[in-house]
């Protein structure tokens, strides 16, 4: 009930708000450093972990059996496309180039919260729901991005997509101390947030690397963590049966 009213709230909020539109400053990055002709150097090549985590994800999900594998299975897709969409993105920034780095980081956080949710509540068909919520992820992007290309770019069901299920997995997380170790996807997820909104001091700090940067490293990490809860999970069920 009270994940439904969280919901409920947030979104009559979010249609009284009015539209949220993108930022003009949002793809200007600290880092500006060219190197072999990739522009942008360091926010391109620090995907290279999600690429990673995808692809062993992927390969290790697909080779054993789980509970809610489509969940996890489109959770590692979604982790090592982002690799891909947010690589070609910081490239060249851009709103269309930035469609194909929110695409797959809608998939993954919708994939995860629907895991979240199977792990916790009892539903007869997870597919079907983790369907609707993929859908959910995509027309946030869609949505948005035609309202960019009419001159009207709207955020409103993008941030309820991407916030909405941090603050319900951490009440979900709260409420079933068995699962708590899911917290740290949670903690590496706050930190890269925190390294994003601070890309430039860090940049004037290190004088190398920028927070963006670092942000990358730290997401990565939220998708290597959830990786090892999977295999200690597989490890202990082989050793019962």
């Amino acid at each position: 009930m009270l994940l439904i009213f969280l919901v409920i709230s947030s979104s009559i909020f979010l249609i009284l708000h009015g539209p949220i539109p993108q930022s003009a400053s949002y793809h200007s990055f600290a880092d500006h450093y060219t190197f072999y002709g990739i522009n942008n150097f360091y926010n391109v090549v620090s995907n290279f972990p999600f690429f990673i985590v995808g692809a062993a994800g992927i390969i290790f999900i697909l080779k054993n059996d789980f509970l809610y594998k489509s969940a996890r299975l489109c959770f590692f897709i979604g982790i090592f496309f982002t690799g891909l969409g947010s690589a070609y993105y910081h490239y060249d920034p851009s709103t269309s180039s930035l469609v194909w780095d929110r695409l797959p980081m809608a998939i993954t956080f919708m994939s995860f919260f629907s895991f979240i949710l199977f792990r916790n509540f009892s539903f007869r068909n997870h597919d079907n729901i983790l369907i609707a919520l993929l859908l959910t992820g995509v027309a946030s992007i869609v949505y948005w991005y035609i309202g960019e290309l009419n001159g009207n770019g709207d955020l409103r069901l993008y941030a309820l997509v991407q916030f909405y299920p941090v603050v319900a997995i951490i009440i979900i997380l709260l409420w079933n101390r068995n699962d708590r170790q899911m917290f740290g996807v949670i903690f590496w997820y706050i930190a890269a947030k925190i390294f994003e909104a601070t890309d430039q001091e860090f940049l004037s700090m290190t004088e190398v690397i920028s927070g963006h940067t670092i942000k990358h490293l730290m997401a990565a990490c939220a998708a290597i963590h959830l990786f090892v809860l999977f295999y200690i999970e597989n490890k202990s069920l082989r050793k019962i049966s």
